[in-house]
């Protein structure tokens, strides 16, 4: 009998110790579990952030830091872009290039802030105008860039003129002698050689219109256009 109760006692602490082995090695595993799904969960966050932080670097690189607006290095590998689309396509391509007159005096008079302000007034007008799928840039100083992927010279006119509309109603601007120089290249693709040659255009066309006071447009190979009043 009592080999028997021995016996028995015997086989209740196997398996108490069976019992404390498998729950040691589930716990462990659980933990590891665990363990492994933080560490996945960590590691997707991880590279969420990453990506997230890459992003924001290559914002910063492409973008004009006062105005926000494309830098002339991300300009031209869109300009690049869309006259590659455009011959692609054979469709048509527009730029507009805009100089402010006046804005030196008002910088060297009033101070870099004031100059500053009258920047990202023209900034913030331009973003109001241009379409999503248009490409606004700071050139450098006071010149603007605006490219108007599959429009001519008429749709081109049509923005050159919103934008001094909108440019005599900002309350920023008023009390400025700043006016807008407006060049204007456009092209269908059996003209367009490249890029390069489209802002040239554009940029000679904006040199005609400084000649004239005020608000001026002038579109490549045309006489010069005073605005009509808004």
């Amino acid at each position: 009998a009592c080999s028997r109760q021995l016996e028995a006692l015997e086989k209740i602490m196997l398996f108490d110790l069976e019992l404390v082995v498998d729950t040691y090695i589930f716990s462990l595993m659980d933990a590891l579990a665990r363990g492994q799904k933080e560490l996945e969960e960590y590691t997707e966050g991880l590279e969420e952030t990453v990506a997230q932080r890459t992003q924001e670097l290559a914002d910063l690189a492409s973008r004009d830091g006062l105005t926000g607006l494309a830098n002339q290095r991300s300009f031209y590998e869109a300009l690049r872009r869309e006259t590659a689309r455009t011959l692609r396509t054979q469709g048509k391509i527009a730029l507009l290039y805009l100089d402010l007159d006046g804005f030196k005096a008002v910088n060297d008079t009033l101070g870099h802030q004031r100059g500053d302000e009258i920047l990202l007034a023209v900034a913030d007008i331009i973003r109001k105008v241009v379409r999503t799928e248009d490409i606004a840039a700071r050139y450098g100083g006071d010149e603007f860039c605006i490219l108007l992927p599959h429009s001519g010279g008429a749709e081109a006119k049509k923005v050159a003129q919103r934008l001094i509309q909108a440019f005599t109603l900002e309350p920023r601007l008023s009390g400025t002698e700043v006016s807008l120089s407006i060049g204007i290249a456009a092209e269908n693709w059996d003209d367009l050689r490249d890029g390069d040659l489209l802002v040239k255009k554009a940029d000679a066309a904006m040199y005609l219109s400084k000649k004239i006071p005020g608000h001026t447009v002038t579109v490549a190979g045309q006489a010069s256009e005073p605005p009509h009043a808004p």
